[in-house]
């Protein structure tokens, strides 16, 4: 289905990264706040009472932004990043299950996801975390209620996975009070639950200069990366904040944002840095194999080519011209 961007902005609100607002939004309600230096949203029929569910999306994002924000010192990853121990350290217990999140999407994507690369981010002008050079993310080891680096220098940034993480965590914490049908947003990436009060699949949007790709979730997540926004030109090359953990540079090349859809946000928010670390030939091959429905958006000249891989094309049901 192909309509133009006049009609479909009458129906809907899309923005850059990877939501919108559901149709007919007289049947829902939508509220919201600030989380990690960016939004949530919550959008609902207008049947359930959003208060409880307020309170506990405030809960979560005030707990994980305690534990795993590298921008203050008093959090446990800045206390993790700026000890140089080798024993183990208690963290608590999301902390433990982003790690072993990012343990296992480091290991299946062949090391394209190393939260360990948080200094050469720094170095490039993207991020907080300081170091002499990058600790070996593989040294990291788990254990029930700690972990440990063998690696002295080892620093963890958990931005391309946490937020994933926190999203889930809002999505259980909703079925918790109750609530079996909603649309979150955190900060772009998307999960959907249930269905819209219309009765159709929940609609969100992926957008590109030159088409926008809406979407039915289904009940799924999307999460996209890209270099949109943190990125900067020199000399006629873009540097990227996402860092190819290869050659410890920013990603190269011709793609420029992956997006992936998959049952839990963390696993898509995760998988999305991968895979645009991996670039389009081995990030499709790899996404191909573990059956992760991809959409790599490639620069082509002066527009935008769409390679939607694993599927990916189940979930489209119209584009948006401009």
């Amino acid at each position: 289905m192909m309509i133009s961007r006049r009609d479909f902005l009458t129906l809907s609100a899309a923005v850059v990264g990877a939501w919108s607002l559901p149709v007919r939004a007289s049947e829902t309600r939508v509220v919201g706040g600030n989380a990690f230096g960016s939004y949530w949203r919550l959008t609902l029929g207008h049947d359930a009472d959003p208060v409880p569910a307020i309170h506990a999306i405030e809960a979560i994002v005030t707990r994980i932004d305690a534990q795993m924000s590298p921008f203050r010192a008093s959090t446990d990853v800045s206390r993790f990043n700026t000890s140089r121990e080798t024993d183990w350290q208690p963290v608590p217990g999301d902390f433990r299950a982003v790690t072993g999140a990012a343990q296992d999407i480091f290991a299946r994507s062949g090391g394209a996801f190393d939260p360990g690369v948080g200094p050469t981010v720094n170095r490039y002008g993207f991020g907080p975390i300081t170091g002499q050079g990058r600790g070996a993310f593989d040294s990291l080891e788990l254990r029930g209620d700690a972990v440990r680096k063998g690696d002295p220098a080892l620093t963890l940034d958990f931005c391309g996975i946490a937020k994933g993480h926190a999203l889930d965590l809002m999505a259980a914490a909703l079925t918790d009070e109750g609530v079996e049908h909603a649309y979150l947003e955190l900060g772009g990436e998307v999960l959907a639950k249930g269905r819209h009060p219309s009765g159709r699949d929940w609609h969100t949007a992926v957008e590109a200069p030159a088409i926008t790709h809406i979407l039915a979730l289904n009940g799924k997540a999307v999460a996209t990366s890209g270099d949109a926004v943190n990125s900067f030109a020199v000399g006629g090359r873009r540097y990227s904040h996402i860092i190819d953990p290869g050659n410890d540079t920013p990603v190269t090349g011709d793609v420029a944002s992956v997006s992936v859809i998959h049952d839990t946000a963390c696993t898509a928010d995760g998988w999305a840095t991968a895979l645009i670390a991996l670039g389009l030939e081995d990030g499709a091959a790899i996404a191909e194999t573990l059956g992760l429905p991809a959409l790599f958006q490639i620069h082509d000249g002066a527009g935008m080519r769409a390679i939607p891989i694993a599927g990916f094309e189940a979930y489209l049901v119209g584009e948006v011209t401009p």
